[in-house]
Parts: C-alpha cells; structure tokens; sequence
C-alpha cells in the first residue's frame, strides 16, 4: 500500500487534541515546523504544600541573593535528602545561590568509603522558578579554569559495590533536575554546568544552563560511563565550548526533546559512540550544530541556523550536521550553512543546506507487501505527534492529601475532587512512616482531580491484589488530562478506560507479582473505551496499546518483565527513546498486530547473558505498520531478529539477525 496519508488513521487524536488543548504536529512536508514544549507548569513556578516533606535548602543555611557561599548548606540539604528512604526531594525557592565548589549526589562523609565512594541514587533537585531560581558560580572559582581538566558545578553519580570515585556506573537512579537555571559565572572556563548520568530513568527538565562570558566546556556533560537512558527536554543551553556533550561510551543512549543551543564555541552538540535519539533541536550558532563520531544518531523537527549576535559563520564550519555513524534525520531545517549534513557511512554524503525531508545514512531496510510499495521510495510511517500535557496548580487550596497509607485512603483523596474546585491528590514522601501506600483494591480514578502527585514516595500492593491481575488505578472521564508523576515506584497496572488524555511522568511502574508471575501482563493498557492517548514520559513500563489507543512515549524503559515487553496490537504508537533489558528466558521485546501503526525512533535492545533461543524472535510483525531506528548492545545477539507476515494469507518470514548490521538507521515494514 502507498505511505499512509497524514491524517487518515490519526482522526480520533485529532478530534481529541482539538477538544482538550493538546499541541498536535503534523508530518512535515517542505518546512521545519519546530515544536514547542509544555513546561513543567504554566506560569513557570512550581509551589507545593508545606507538609510534602521536601528539604528546603533555607532551612539549611542557604540564602538566596547575599554574597555568602551557599555551597555547604546545598550540599548538606543534598545529603539530608539522600540519607533517608525513600529518597526526599530538594526544593530551592527563588533566589541565586552561590558556590564555589560542585554539588553532588554524594554523601560526602563517605567519600574514601570502599563501597561505592558516597555516591547516591534518586538525587531529585527542584526550582521554584526556572528563571529566579539561579545556581550561580563565583566568578574565577578555584578548580574551574582548566579546560583540560573540566569540573562541573552540579554533578550526579552512581552507586556501586568498590570504590566508585569519579562516579561513573549504571546505578544512577533517577537523577532529576527541574525548573531552574544552572549559571557558571565569568572565568571559568573549565567549568561544565551540569556533569549527568542517569540510569533507567532520570531527566533534566525545564532547566536553564548559561556561561556568563561564553566560556566553559560543556554546559551538560556526559562523558562518564554510563548515561542512560534518561531524558533532556525542554532545555536551554548558551555559551561553552560545547552545548551537550557524550563521549567515550557506547551505551546506553539518552532522549532529548526541545532543547536549544546558542553561541557556542565548538559545536553545539557533539557524541561519540553513543545513541542521541533527539526531537525539536533548535541551535544557534556560527559552528557546526551537531557533530558525531561512530556515534547512533535520530534528529527530527529540528531547525539549525546562524546566531547573528555571534557575528559571521566561521569560516570553514559551513556544515550544520557532520560525522560518521548510523544517521535518521527527518523535517530538519537549516540555513546559512553550505550544507546541512556531510555524513561518512560507506561513502561520502552530503546535503546542501535548506530542508531536509528524510535522509537516512545507511540504505533502508524495507519490506513491502505489494508491487505498488515497492515503487515508492522507503520512508518512515511519519506519524503525527502529540506533545506531553502536563499539570501544575500553585493553588494550594487545591490540592487533596492523601489522609491514610490505604486503598480507601487514596480514593477518599481522589473524590473529595468530585464536584469542587480540588485538581491536584498528592502523596508526600513517606520517609518518616515506611515510606509506601498499600493497595488491595483498584482505586477509580474520577471527578476533577488533573494530577495525583508523589514526593517520591511508592505505592505497593498486596500480594493477594498483585496475583489477582487487577489494575491499581483505572482511569475513568474527567475534565482535561490527568497527569501521574513522581512516584519511585508504583507496583500495579494503570488501565486507561477513558476518552480524557492520560500522562504518566518521571514513575517507575512495576508488575507487583513479579516479572515471571503468570499474572505479569502489561502494567500500562488501554480499554476498548479507553481512547484517550498515553503518554509515557521519563517512565519504567511494559506497554499494550489495544485497537483505538493511541500512545506517545518519551524515554521509555521496559526492563525484564513480560514477553513481549512492548505490544501493539492495533493502535497507533510513537516512540521517542526506547531501552530494553533483557535476560534469559524473556527475549521477545516487540509484538504488533494487524492494522497497527507503529514508530519508534530509537530502540536500544540491550542483552545480558548468553542469548538467543532458538527462533525467538527480538520483534514479531503480523500485518502492521512498522518504522524503526535500531541498535544492538549485549553479550550475544537473538538468532532471530524479526518474524513477519504482511497479509494475511502470507506465510511467515524470518529475518535473522546475522543478516542485518547490529545497528542501522531506519527499518520500514508497509502490509
């Protein structure tokens, strides 16, 4: 069949993003239409109420807007957030706080300790305000003024079992840093604004990273082992030699959306090895804006142009977009760059500047189920795209505590909603009372309420209630989008029964039974009244989209747990970021269905053990419209990369992994 029209099975979300205020981007066809994200709340301020049980850092000694150094009351407001279970979050009301010295996820008592050297998981860093709340460093601060030996003013690290100085590891749990502007002062030019690595989960959101004189080395560094996956979005870089900066690692990959870059020095983004899945990249600058080296690369609805405060282009930077590696780019614009890419695969390609429609650097892999497809050059499925809704009411007066640690208690919160002006049920953190709510029940999710809000706290279940297969939260019609954020863990199933949007954000979701439990099916699921779209942002999950879902997903995470992990068995899925783990016997990472649609742009199939059982496929295709980026990472390799059928009466076609490149740009499957 030809390549879908844009709109045709997209009619539903559209009705549906028109009637709620949701932003809907079309698929692109002669000009970046550059998206724009929803912040963290709409006014830019993020309050909550007293008792949420956060740490204040005035309550620390830090005080915004003097010239003491406030380096020692963050770090210990730091620490009293990571001293405790769960985790607490760090809020910083207004104000500039000077250091002159890094920040750390670390407990810096511990830090000659043999065992993982005092660095600590869940470091979670609040703004009041992403423009008034400012983390500034003094101006000629002590071990900021080499740029061989760079030194970054915030720093996130990983846990581990041997001494971990530098910090690096794959234990740097969600890592979050929100709604603030990181300033590194004038004279330093060996300062990194924001030295991050996450691991599963973890983001940068609506965050602010600015050079007083332009100088610095990177304004977000992750060059240590091993970022990702975690997610950079809404973010706005100026001044460094680097704007985003990824070298010497070749896993396991980070999701960026909305992020912009001005005057930089070098190039604005530059990776190396690893997978940068990237959508809405606005860069300014008079040196190349991307630059890569072997490196797995998707960048899409993206427009790349000269900073004219910067004066000229350099001279012999004309390239917007060069290296070597696997290259998807899509709806990118550039100008006053000669070029727009100049890219090494086999060979040499280039592309003049102006509007790139689709280029792919590498042959794409298609397969077509008749002759008419076969005549039209291999694209991807070019989806429509809904941006994330979020929620965030500074009225304290409407927002329902959680009175109890119960299902009862939970849905009492929830109603007290019902025909008042409440939005907004929150859970505070639960360090000082074991630190979960327990469910034995599914609690409805109605009334008003927009937004159920964790300080990062959990929610467990029973186990009779885990065994018996019911969703903890079914999500019923409502005013707007509701939107389920900030939970360390939720053990249940989210069921969307609904026509209203449903977010969940910067969440763990896990099968409480267990991955290997016969009742493990997805813990995110849609009904056949549930129409409403889902979003998956910064989120842990096993997903299935059922026919009439609609799902979007940014930086998703499904790890062990069901087989298939991701499945689709006829609605419309987009994907920005995604990361498998998988170990013996669950291998089977995606299913799709007939007349499902299907894109993810960027899936990392990462592989522990010795792998591959028989014909066990990593993707199973019966009849959907499939488009993907793909790359490999593990130990050993499926026998079988995909199994598919295009028509019905088809046999079924096995592709073997030996047969394709362990990464490649785009693959394209059309029934």
């Amino acid at each position: 069949m030809p390549h879908p029209a844009p709109w045709h099975c997209f009619t539903a979300t559209l009705a549906t993003a028109l009637a709620l205020g949701l932003t809907l981007v079309a698929p692109a066809t002669s000009r970046a239409d550059i998206p724009t994200a929803n912040p963290e709340s709409a006014d830019g301020i993020l309050h909550f109420p007293a008792d949420a049980n956060m740490v204040i850092v005035t309550d620390h000694g830090a005080i915004p807007d003097d010239e003491g150094d406030d380096t020692a009351a963050l770090q210990q407001s730091i620490e009293a957030a990571l001293s405790v279970w769960p985790k607490k979050f760090v809020y910083l009301p207004k104000g500039t706080y000077l250091v002159s010295d890094s920040l750390m996820s670390r407990i810096m008592a511990k830090r000659d300790a043999t065992k993982g050297s005092g660095w600590v998981s869940h470091m979670v860093l609040i703004g009041e305000s992403r423009d008034a709340t400012v983390i500034r460093l003094k101006d000629h601060a002590p071990g900021f003024a080499d740029p061989a030996k760079p030194k970054a003013v915030i720093v996130t690290g990983s846990e581990a079992d041997n001494p971990n100085p530098a910090g690096g590891g794959n234990r740097a749990f969600a890592h979050r840093i929100i709604n603030l502007t990181v300033h590194t002062g004038n004279g330093n030019p060996g300062a990194i604004g924001i030295d991050f690595i996450t691991s599963n989960s973890g983001c940068v959101s609506d965050v602010t990273v600015r050079s007083g004189d332009g100088t610095g080395s990177a304004g977000i560094a992750m060059n240590r082992n091993w970022p990702g996956p975690g997610l950079v979005r809404n973010v706005s870089v100026e001044g460094f030699d680097y704007g985003v900066q990824m070298l010497n690692h070749f896993q396991y990959g980070m999701t960026f959306e909305h992020l912009t870059l001005r005057k930089q020095n070098k190039a604005g983004f530059q990776v190396e090895k690893n997978c940068a899945f990237i959508r809405g990249l606005r860069s300014e600058n008079n040196v190349p804006a991307f630059v890569a080296n072997n490196a797995s690369v998707v960048l899409i609805d993206s427009q790349l142009t000269p900073n004219p405060l910067a004066g000229v282009l350099a001279p012999g930077q004309g390239v917007a977009i060069q290296g070597d590696g696997q290259l998807f780019a899509r709806n990118v614009t550039t100008s006053g760059y000669a070029q727009a890419i100049a890219w090494q695969s086999k060979d040499r390609q280039t592309i003049k500047g102006g509007h790139v429609q689709e280029f792919t650097s590498h042959p794409a892999i298609s397969f077509y189920g008749t002759e008419e497809a076969k005549r039209l050059a291999p694209r991807s499925l070019n989806l429509p795209i809904l941006e994330t809704p979020t929620f965030h009411d500074n009225d304290m007066t409407h927002w329902v505590k959680v009175q109890g640690r119960s299902a009862e208690a939970l849905q009492a919160a929830i109603d007290a909603t019902i025909d008042t002006d409440k939005t907004t049920v929150y859970l505070p953190n639960l360090s000082d009372d074991k630190g979960y709510v327990t469910l034995d029940k599914t609690v409805i999710v109605r009334g008003n309420v927009r937004a159920i809000v964790s300080c990062g706290s959990e929610i467990k279940s029973t186990k009779a209630f885990a065994e018996s297969g019911q969703p903890a939260f079914v999500i019923q019609d409502g005013p707007g989008p509701i939107v389920i954020q900030g939970f360390r863990k939720l053990e249940g199933k989210i069921q969307q029964n609904s026509t209203r949007p449903l977010a969940v954000r910067q969440t763990m979701i896990a099968n409480p039974a267990g991955f290997n439990h016969p009742t493990s099916t997805a813990n995110v699921y849609n009904t056949e009244q549930g129409t409403g779209p889902i979003f998956l942002e910064d989120t842990v999950a096993e997903v299935t989209l059922n026919p009439g879902g609609t799902l979007f997903a940014r930086q998703l995470n499904c790890e062990f747990g069901i087989d298939p992990v991701l499945e689709n068995t006829g609605g419309t899925l987009w994907v920005l970021g995604f990361k498998d783990e998988m170990g013996l016997p669950f291998n089977e990472v995606l299913q799709t269905g007939p007349k499902s649609k299907t894109e993810i742009l960027g899936l990392f199939h990462y592989v522990l053990g010795k792998h591959g059982q028989g014909d066990i496929p990593v993707i199973i295709n019966d009849q959907g419209q499939l488009s993907l980026f793909f790359a490999f990472n593990g130990n050993n390799v499926n026998t079988l990369f995909m199994r598919q059928r295009l028509n019905d009466n088809d046999p079924w076609q096995d592709i073997p992994s030996k047969t394709l490149p362990r990464r490649f740009p785009l693959l394209v499957s059309q029934p």
